[in-house]
């Protein structure tokens, strides 16, 4: 009843920004003239950057801008939870989220990122030319002083313990340091962000209301991942895979509840194209086009109730809009504006080896249409949406390594392209926590619903050709080493980075027969075996041999005497490596069964002039 007292109580002051809103910081640098958005990554980098949202030929990246108001208190509340116990503040964090309190002037807020959901901190390094001034960027917890921040009013027209409105420009100040949030263009033109003592004047624009989301769940908001599935059958609009994000333009907040005529963007989330129609010698097309290409033109789309034309009313929408379209209920046709043309569908038959004939339906824009040209709107999963997120950041700063062609690029090109490697090395880090196994100290029941999202995770990976990315990676690394003259240093950085690109390939097939079918093909097995020979990065090799021996039994058929030589080779140059151990054992027993020939082979080679202790045991079946 408080709660329902509370939203009533609120609902009134809609001018004014609360908790669980959620806003977007915009900024002038100095020094520039474009109009600039915070915003961050959702994986490997740590740094906040600006995004430029005044250029009008392409679409800006607004989700990446998106932060939640978690929580406002004063200083001397914040001052009291700072010195509690962690159990204490997380209590206290539970209450701020159902609480909705209205945001005042002179609050320490704690600011979270949407999309990653770390939060907006003063780090304690500094890397700018400024050597008073801290990095910005984004931690995963809020545990002291570093995540908070002091909102002060930037016009004289308000005052501290007033109220905070939309659109406000306001001066955040670190706790943490006493430093302005402060935004600059560095020497390349790429906006950054520091905490410095210069100031900076921030406007709090609003995207979304978080009461508005409490009181109406199941509607369909901008900003959210969703499936378009076609009628009422389980076919859905892909390029693959099929998430895409819903951007609405209208309203008052700049983020609204879609309705019908609702202007919006649809963005493909995996690969960051966006949904457009566009015209060539053949007539309108539907297709997907790139960011720096996505002009408003032709990206704009319309949801209608239906393809009869209307006399709709020019009515202003307050607040958030009229919640309208509900997830798996409402129906709705898709219009592109500027051609009003219909999002409609063709039906062609292609022939696909070892299968046969087969139909598939491919989208077109059409004048009329057919009578089932209608959509469902089906929410995605949290765990989809993070995975599509992290494998679009996976393409670009991997996929680029892909795409090179090692026969242009000459010295002085591949050390600056490697001189950026910290980018690489975060993002394999973070991978490498994002595709760990859990813990066996779980209970059997957390244990499998934690194995059941791994697995969701690597298989989602997978269908996108990551595999191939990572593998062309590790080449890319190799050929440089081998074949390049090198910076000092860069050497070094080269090394890890393939190692922690092997341990990530390793940990995305492990435990998955799907993926480490992969490698059940004599080209991908022999690329696998020729790398222990290199003496750099073999670690990371026996972690992926392994997996690949113990979850795909299908692989030993293809294991030769040169293979099994040639990791015993391994323990003449390395000694008694463990993970050697573990693959010669994976050879020897397989998913308890045992391999004769392999432990023939073994034996004669290592027994002879080996003082090794093995183990034995009886098994009843045999594989020769």
């Amino acid at each position: 009843m408080a709660t329902e007292h509370m939203l009533g109580a609120e609902e009134d002051d809609v001018q004014f920004m609360r908790t669980e809103d959620h806003l977007c910081l915009s900024c002038v640098p100095v020094s520039g003239v474009k109009r600039m958005a915070l915003s961050g990554e959702v994986f490997g980098n740590r740094m906040c950057h600006l995004e430029d949202i005044s250029n009008e030929v392409c679409c800006p990246d607004l989700a990446s801008c998106i932060f939640v108001l978690e929580q406002a208190v004063s200083v001397r509340a914040l001052q009291e939870m700072v010195n509690t116990t962690s159990a204490e503040q997380s209590s206290a964090s539970q209450g701020g989220q159902t609480t909705f309190r209205t945001l005042l002037y002179g609050h320490a807020v704690l600011l979270r990122h949407y999309h990653s959901q770390m939060y907006l901190s003063c780090l304690s390094t500094s890397t700018s030319n400024d050597k008073l001034a801290f990095d910005v960027g984004l931690k995963e917890d809020a545990q002291g002083e570093s995540c908070w921040w002091t909102i002060h009013p930037a016009s004289k027209q308000r005052s501290e313990g007033e109220k905070v409105r939309f659109n406000d420009d306001v001066i955040l100040v670190s706790v943490f340091s006493e430093r302005y949030l402060h935004a600059y263009m560095s020497l390349n033109e790429l906006g950054r962000v520091n905490a410095s003592f210069r100031q900076q004047v921030w406007s709090l624009v609003p995207i979304s209301s978080g009461v508005a989301r409490v009181k109406n769940p199941g509607f369909v908001i901008g900003g959210d991942v969703i499936r378009l599935m076609h009628g009422n059958m389980d076919h859905c609009i892909t390029t693959p895979p099929p998430d895409s994000q819903v951007i609405d333009d209208s309203g008052r907040w700049y983020s609204g509840f879609v309705g019908w005529s609702s202007l919006v963007r649809l963005r493909h989330v995996t690969s960051g194209l966006y949904l457009a129609v566009v015209g060539d010698e053949n007539g309108p097309k539907v297709t997907c086009i790139s960011k720096k290409n996505a002009s408003a033109i032709a990206v704009t789309f319309e949801m209608k109730m239906s393809k009869e034309k209307q006399t709709e009313e020019a009515a202003e929408q307050e607040n958030l809009g009229a919640p309208t379209i509900k997830y798996g209920d409402t129906i709705v046709f898709i219009r592109h504006v500027d051609s009003d043309l219909w999002i409609s569908y063709e039906t062609l038959e292609l022939t696909i080896k070892g299968i046969g004939k087969v139909e598939e339906k491919r989208i077109i824009p059409v004048v009329e249409g057919h009578m089932d040209d209608c959509f469902r709107l089906v929410r995605a999963q949290e765990q989809e949406q993070k995975t599509a997120l992290v494998i679009r950041i996976c393409n670009s700063i991997l996929g680029r390594f892909n795409r090179t062609d090692p026969m242009s690029m000459d010295a002085e090109a591949v050390n600056h392209l490697l001189s950026k490697s910290d980018v690489v090395q975060a993002l394999l880090q973070d991978l490498i926590g994002f595709f760990s196994q859990p813990s066996l100290s779980l209970d059997h029941e957390e244990r499998q619903l934690r194995l059941k999202a791994l697995r969701n995770r690597q298989d989602l990976f997978q269908e996108e050709g990551m595999i191939r990315i990572l593998i062309a990676a590790i080449n890319f690394f190799s050929e440089r080493r081998e074949k390049t003259l090198l910076l000092e240093g860069v050497e070094e950085k080269i090394e890890s980075i393939t190692n922690k690109l092997y341990v990530v390939l390793a940990a995305l097939i492990k435990g998955n027969r799907a993926n480490c079918s992969n490698f059940a093909q004599t080209a991908r097995l022999n690329w696998l075996v020729n790398r222990l020979q290199s003496q750099h990065a073999s670690g990371g090799v026996l972690e992926v041999l392994h997996s690949v021996l113990v979850d795909s039994p299908e692989v030993l058929n293809m294991i030769t005497e040169s293979h099994i030589l040639a990791i015993i080779g391994l323990l003449d140059r390395n000694g008694r490596d463990p993970k050697v151990l573990d693959v010669l054992c994976s050879l020897c027993v397989n998913n308890g069964v045992a391999v004769r020939a392999n432990q023939n082979l073994i034996c004669e080679n290592i027994l002879q002039r080996r003082d090794l202790l093995l183990q034995t045991a009886l098994v009843d079946h045999v594989a020769w």
